[in-house]
């Protein structure tokens, strides 16, 4: 097998082979992810049904998990977020157009910025609500005028509230979405690190109507290692294969993060485009590809 390319190498490759910037087989910088769809896990199917008992039952339910493994996305996924968030902006719904085609919103997906005051909280569930319920009629193609009446106050027509970043609450934000959610007839879903069933232990008046607590783990070894082998699969064709070894490794190393995963295999792409006599994928590949990353070693 030929030397695998180092980091320090790829310039030099690329401009052997004849490639010009624009012209590469990835991306370098800010490479797409390696999955064009999401992928629907075991940890997925379990979030979904934890949302879905919150939303039809309407009650408060904690999701906690180690950074990566995939609860924004599967939180996004469920709310069917890719579809209605290019609808928002700050100011509201951006095209309320009546048509049968917009997407009917029944979970709401709130993320706090890290400074996030308990008023301004108050104030972006007010107009995504808001925004939301426009959307849904929208969709029905309800014959009726939209008003748009900045400070305006119309409840939207969602089942389940769900909010990332929960870590960032402080005790006066955590009361503001306890009030919400007595006002309302929806769940609320609050989702965060490690730890954060313990700190909203501190607030009896919420904890006391929390009804489930989730915890996000992470992929089991079995359904990460098919994933690799199929994603090397997709490198180079049925033909390509990964050595026992290498895939060992490469569980090591992200231990069922997805996001770590998803690096690693990114970088293995770069060098087995580089690399395309390389019929089998061996560890050497895969120590190649960690030393663009900052996790450990994998030993």
């Amino acid at each position: 097998m030929s030397k695998v390319i180092q980091a320090q190498d790829v310039a030099g490759a690329r401009a052997e082979r004849g490639l010009r910037p624009g012209e590469e087989d990835w991306v370098e910088e800010g490479a797409p992810l390696l999955w064009k769809r999401f992928v629907q896990t075991k940890e997925y199917r379990r979030f979904v049904e934890f949302c879905e008992e919150c939303r039809v039952g309407q009650y408060i339910g904690l999701c906690y998990g180690a950074a990566g493994v995939g609860k924004t996305e599967s939180a996004k996924e469920y709310a069917h977020w890719g579809e209605i968030e290019p609808l928002l902006s700050w100011h509201g719904v951006v095209q309320p157009r009546l048509s049968p085609d917009n997407p009917r919103p029944r979970v709401a997906f709130y993320t706090p910025t890290a400074t996030v005051t308990a008023r301004q909280i108050e104030k972006d569930i007010v107009l995504l609500r808001w925004s939301l319920r426009v959307i849904g009629e929208a969709a029905r193609a309800v014959p009726q005028e939209v008003e748009t009446v900045e400070g305006m106050v119309r409840p939207g027509q969602v089942d389940l509230l769900v909010v990332d970043e929960a870590d960032r609450l402080k005790p006066q934000a955590v009361e503001v979405l306890r009030d919400v959610y007595d006002r309302s007839a929806m769940g609320l879903v609050l989702m965060g690190m490690p730890g954060l069933e313990k700190r909203l232990a501190r607030y009896p008046q919420l904890y006391s109507r929390v009804g489930f607590v989730h915890q996000y783990r992470t992929l089991g070894k079995e359904e990460q290692q098919g994933l690799i082998e199929q994603q090397v699969r997709i490198f180079g064709g049925e033909e390509r294969r990964i050595e026992k070894e290498a895939l060992a490794q490469i569980i090591r190393m992200t231990g069922g993060n997805f996001r770590q995963m998803e690096r690693l295999l990114t970088q293995m792409k770069r060098i087995l485009v580089l690399n395309p006599e390389v019929e089998v994928v061996n560890k050497e590949v895969v120590e190649a590809a960690r030393e663009h990353l900052v996790f450990g070693k994998g030993i």
